[in-house]
């Protein structure tokens, strides 16, 4: 249990620091509101709760290949409509569904080892 609460606080500061570089992106560079303009509540409300899920290295490998893969998605399909916007936590509920899905398949190695 104590465990589980360490590698909270680590994705939770990790979390903390993705937000914090982002704020200060779209605050000083961009020169654009941060919450609801360029990341919206439920992008942050989801990788708070996604932050509880899994031990830490897990959940750096999740992200990482999370993040590509919605960025990847919304390259895929921007060529079919024009969005301004990426629907970061419903791609990220895509590719966690999938992953999670495929651990369930035989011979797959657990996502919670340690």
């Amino acid at each position: 249990m104590e465990a589980i609460l360490w590698f909270s606080m680590y994705n939770l500061l990790l979390v903390g620091i993705q937000t914090g570089i982002l704020w200060g992106y779209t605050r000083f560079v961009a020169k654009k509101d941060f919450l609801n303009t360029s990341f919206g509540l439920g992008d942050l409300l989801f990788l708070g709760a996604f932050a509880f899920g899994f031990p830490t290295a897990t959940f750096l490998v999740l992200m990482v290949s999370g993040l590509l893969f919605s960025l990847l998605l919304h390259w895929v399909l921007s060529y079919k409509r024009e969005a301004s916007t990426i629907p970061l936590a419903g791609m990220l509920g895509i590719f966690l569904s999938g992953i999670l899905l495929c651990s369930l398949l035989p011979q797959t190695p657990s996502l919670y080892q340690l």
